[in-house]
């Protein structure tokens, strides 16, 4: 809510709600100030802030990839938009967007009573990181941002790692199944990764998950590649995988080397694969068609 002065109810919703995708994700404020415990401003304002508590809570798996990128290549966790789009001129001087890591375009909103916002969508492929609703750069638009949102966008291309079931601590999901998050390009096709260790110690025993999405003769396959370091396992299964983009429906789907179909489940704005229980650290493939 600011570290200084009181924040009303409004402001300090907002302030979670882009706190969410900061590389530092606390509620904090000067000694002076009045107590600003989501509970104390009452519903509908304590749901709201809950929701968007919950938001950094699918993220972890991408926010701690991201920090394993900065402490390995040095790369930020928050970024602005030139570091990504440095040939793009509308960038260099915008400090009022910003990505995290290279996946998520975040906008925040910083108005009193705002229920839009202008946006700027560089080079690209963009997908509304709620509904899937799709926006085609470079250009400007008015997008709608209500109290119960800010606008952020997944890039076309990239692939997300969440974990979607809510809990009261990270300590609780350490064995929950992972959803992948397929953001085509115009191409079709996608990428991402996911660094997996012990997330407590200093034990450099560890796991990288290299993910792609493609496209070949036989229709689209998803694959993954691990590069391991040490001898770290873990159990967690992928329970869901989220395609947005595609140009042609996809009717089948099966893994490589088993007699298997995959339960698809189509929507207006993306595929999911229901439960492939594949586990999220070994090598495997599936082929759609």
């Amino acid at each position: 809510g600011g570290f200084f002065g009181d924040p009303d109810a409004e402001l300090l919703l907002r302030w979670y709600q882009v706190g969410a995708f900061y590389p530092f994700f606390r509620g904090h404020g000067h000694i002076d100030t009045k107590r600003r415990e989501p509970w104390l401003f009452g519903e509908p304002w304590t749901t709201r802030i809950r929701n968007a508590i919950r938001t950094r809570y699918r993220l972890l798996p991408y926010v701690y990839t991201l920090f394993y990128e900065a402490s390995a290549y040095g790369s930020p966790v928050m970024r602005p938009l030139w570091m990504e789009y440095p040939d793009d001129k509308s960038v260099w001087a915008m400090d009022n967007e910003f990505m995290l890591g290279d996946k998520i375009l975040v906008k925040p909103v910083t108005q009193q009573g705002a229920n839009t916002a202008s946006v700027y969508f560089p080079e690209g492929v963009w997908y509304d990181f709620q509904t899937f609703h799709e926006f085609i750069g470079p250009k400007t638009a008015t997008v709608k941002a209500p109290i119960e949102k800010i606008p952020t966008y997944l890039k076309g291309g990239t692939i997300l790692t969440t974990k979607e079931r809510a809990r009261r601590n990270s300590v609780l999901m350490e064995n929950d199944p992972y959803t992948i998050i397929i953001a085509l390009d115009k191409k079709g096709n996608a990428n991402g990764s996911i660094f997996l260790d012990d997330g407590e110690s200093l034990n450099s025993d560890s796991v990288l998950v290299k993910l792609e999405f493609g496209q070949d003769a036989e229709g689209s396959w998803l694959q993954t590649q691990v590069e391991k370091n040490g001898e770290y396992t873990t159990s967690n299964t992928v329970e869901r995988i989220v395609i947005i983009g595609l140009n042609s429906k996809l009717s089948k789907a099966s893994i490589a080397g088993k007699d298997q179909s995959l339960e698809l489940e189509h929507s207006a704005s993306a595929l999911t694969v229901r439960k492939p229980d594949l586990p999220i650290a070994s090598e495997w493939r599936i082929q759609f068609s």
